[in-house]
C-alpha cells in the first residue's frame, strides 16, 4: 500500500464533489452524441461505442481539472494511472457475475428468454459492453475509488476514505429507482458493501482498473440488459 503525504483541507474536500458534475456532464453530452448520431442513421453498436468512449473521456478531462487546478493533486495521486491488471483480480471480475448465477440457478423461479433481432441484440450488447460496462466502469471508479478515497484519507483516515464514498456510491444508485422500504436498504447496504470491496482492492492494488474492471464485468452482465433478474 502506498503513503499518502499529499494534505488536503475541507475546502478540497468539499470541491472533491464536484467531480460528481463531471460525471453528470459526461453522461448529458455523450448521450446527446449517440442520440444525435442514431438519428443519423449510424448504426447503434457505433452510436454506442462513440457515446461510450466521449463519456469516458469526459470525465477523464474534468478530473484532470479538477485535481490539478483545485485539489493540488494529480491523477495518479488519485489512483488514476495507466492501466494495470493483476490475474487475480481479473479471474474475481468474471467469478462475481458467475457465482450469482450458479447461486440463481439453485433458487425458486425461471428463465425467460428474450426474442430479439439482430439489431435490437447488437444494440443491448454493445450498450451493456461499452457504456453501461466499460465506461460507466471506469467512470465510477476514477470518481469513488479514485477522487474521493484518495481526498478523504488524505485529510481524515483510510478507512473514511474507504467507507463514505461506498455509501455515497450506493445512495446515488437509489436515485430513479423504484423501491420499496425493504429493496431500498437492501440496495443501500449491498452497494456500500461492494463499494467498500472495490476500495480494498483499489487500496491494495495502488490503481482502480482492477476495480474498474471488475465494476465494468458486473455492469455488462447485471445492469446492462444482457442478464434481467
Amino acid at each position: 500500500m502506498e503513503k499518502t503525504t499529499k494534505k488536503v483541507t475541507l475546502i478540497k474536500v468539499a470541491l472533491s464533489l464536484l467531480s460528481l458534475v463531471a460525471v453528470l456532464a459526461g453522461q448529458i453530452v455523450s448521450q446527446l452524441i449517440g442520440s444525435g448520431l442514431l438519428a443519423a442513421g449510424i448504426p447503434a453498436d457505433l452510436c454506442n461505442l462513440t457515446a461510450a468512449v466521449c463519456y469516458a473521456l469526459i470525465v477523464l478531462a474534468g478530473l484532470w481539472l479538477l485535481c490539478n487546478k483545485l485539489l493540488g493533486l494529480t491523477l495518479s495521486d488519485c489512483r488514476i494511472t495507466a492501466p494495470r491488471f493483476h490475474a487475480l483480480w481479473v479471474v474475481v471480475a468474471f467469478a462475481l457475475p458467475g457465482f450469482v448465477c450458479i447461486a440463481l440457478i439453485n433458487l425458486p423461479g425461471y428463465w425467460q428468454l428474450f426474442q430479439l433481432n439482430d439489431q435490437t441484440l447488437g444494440a443491448v450488447l454493445s450498450a451493456a459492453v461499452f457504456y453501461l460496462g466499460l465506461a460507466a466502469g471506469f467512470v465510477e471508479e476514477a470518481v469513488f475509488r479514485g477522487v474521493f478515497l484518495s481526498v478523504l484519507e488524505r485529510r481524515f483516515l483510510r478507512w473514511v476514505g474507504i467507507v463514505l464514498p461506498s455509501v455515497l456510491f450506493a445512495a446515488l444508485h437509489l436515485i430513479g429507482a423504484q423501491l420499496d422500504l425493504a429493496g431500498a436498504v437492501q440496495l443501500l447496504v449491498s452497494g456500500s458493501l461492494v463499494g467498500i470491496l472495490f476500495s480494498l482492492v483499489a487500496v491494495e492494488t495502488g490503481s482502480i482498473w482492477c476495480s474498474a474492471l471488475m465494476h465494468a464485468v458486473w455492469n455488462m452482465v447485471m445492469v446492462g440488459g444482457i442478464l434481467h433478474i
